[in-house]
């Protein structure tokens, strides 16, 4: 009886424990050099990000070599932990993004593909000693995020903000040797994958329009700097390279915070449009919002290049008949000059 009191009082007691506001800032700049990737100006997001936050947020940071796939699962897995009903949980990705081919596909994903968070140890292409081990799929992420939410429970709140490329539907250090006008990507247009056809190329255009449910977990955004099947471009301020998505998440934050969702998302959409007006966010939330009719033309999504070797085995196909109808009628026109 004593003991059965005893825990009576404690769960008492911890119900009434106030929510807390957290913050996840995870940043890759310098990926191996091994490892295919480009080096990034993740560092500025983390130190931008980090800046926007008053003092009574607790802030856990996972930087370049901690930021392996196993530093991210057990960083959001002790965040779920310890997280208590009614909190507050912010988690920003500063990193490559990749496509890949799902290992078991069952017509779970819209594009069939899994899009996927690059860690510090993963790498770009498939090899006969990696296969994507260390990549962060969607799906794996996405469950991360839920045992967060189910513990923040309704009266709580999460949002999900990454800066990467093909991030949606996901439910840099400074390169000072990189020429300034360099293009720097956060992602590769190459899908991950052994044996990657022509139609997994097309097939990645579908997009994911399902909604996300909250039933009896906490609210939660997903907010990406472009479409699963997009890149993302860094940008520079004042010669410093910056995510577009965190510098415009920066500035909604430092003027808004979290007080009102739908305007703290407005700002970054009209800041992303600003920034990289060929890019189209990503937005899926568990309630309703209604993104801002944009006034210029230009913002839409833009579609990856295809990958080279794709285009390559494109000319065979698309030359041959071609060189031959041309042959065809070369031969026509001789015949018909020389019989007359």
């Amino acid at each position: 009886m004593r003991h059965a009191l005893a825990i009576l009082f404690f769960l008492t007691l911890t119900s009434q424990l106030p929510a807390r506001n957290k913050a996840v800032l995870i940043g890759i700049a310098n990926y191996p050099d091994t490892s295919g990737w480009q080096k990034l100006s993740s560092r500025n997001d983390i130190q931008l990000l980090k800046n926007t936050f008053p003092p009574d947020w607790e802030i856990r940071i996972l930087e370049d070599e901690k930021a392996t796939r196993n530093g991210i699962v057990s960083l959001l897995e002790s965040i779920a932990e310890h997280t208590r009903p009614g909190d507050t949980v912010f988690i920003h990705f500063s990193g490559h993004g990749q496509q890949m081919i799902p290992i078991e596909d069952n017509g779970s994903e819209p594009d069939f593909l899994d899009e996927a968070l690059v860690p510090f140890d993963a790498l770009q292409q498939y090899t006969p000693s990696y296969h994507g081990e260390n990549h962060l799929r969607d799906d794996e992420f996405a469950s991360l995020v839920t045992k967060i939410r189910s513990k923040a429970g309704r009266q709580g709140f999460v949002m999900v903000s990454l800066d990467a490329c093909h991030s949606d539907s996901m439910q840099k250090g400074e390169d000072d040797s990189a020429p300034s006008n360099e293009i720097i990507y956060r992602g590769s247009a190459e899908i991950f994958g052994k044996n990657v056809t022509e139609k997994d190329i097309k097939k990645r255009y579908t997009r994911d329009t399902s909604r996300i449910t909250a039933t009896d977990k906490a609210d939660v955004v997903f907010l990406s700097a472009c479409q699963a099947h997009s890149q993302n471009q860094e940008i520079k301020i004042d010669d410093t390279g910056y995510g577009s998505l965190s510098y415009a998440m920066a500035r909604a934050l430092e003027q808004h915070g979290f007080s009102n969702m739908d305007t703290l998302l407005n700002k970054v959409v009209f800041a992303m449009d600003q920034l990289v007006p060929y890019q189209y966010p990503g937005i899926r939330t568990s309630f309703n919002y209604q993104r801002p009719k944009l006034n210029k033309k230009s913002a839409r999504p833009v579609p990856v290049q295809q990958p080279a070797t794709a285009r390559n085995r494109l000319w065979p196909i698309i030359a041959t008949p071609l060189l031959f109808c041309l042959t065809l009628t070369a031969i026509a026109l001789w015949k018909k000059k020389r019989h007359r």
